[in-house]
C-alpha cells in the first residue's frame, strides 16, 4: 500500500463512499469504508515503522548527571 497511486485511488473511493453514502441516506458507509482502508493499510505496511515506534516507546532516558559539589567547582561556577 505504499504505492502513491494506490493511496490516491483508495482516497477517492473512500471520499465517494462518504459523499455518496450521505447523499443516499447511508451515513455509516463512509466511516465504514475509511475504517476498512485503515485496517488494510496497517496490515500491509512494512514492519520497520512498527519497530521504530516500539523502540521509541520503550526508550528510558538516562538518569540525571550528578551535580558537582561547590568544592569541586572552578571559580567560574
Amino acid at each position: 500500500m505504499t504505492n502513491p497511486l494506490v493511496s490516491v485511488v483508495a482516497f477517492y473511493l473512500c471520499w465517494f463512499a462518504c459523499v455518496g453514502g450521505a447523499a443516499r441516506g447511508l451515513p455509516w458507509l463512509g466511516p465504514l469504508a475509511v475504517a476498512a482502508y485503515v485496517i488494510v493499510y496497517l496490515r500491509t505496511i512494512p514492519s520497520a515503522p512498527n519497530d521504530a515506534v516500539r523502540r521509541w516507546c520503550s526508550f528510558r532516558p538516562a538518569p540525571p548527571a550528578i551535580r558537582p559539589t561547590p568544592s569541586s567547582c572552578s571559580p567560574a561556577c
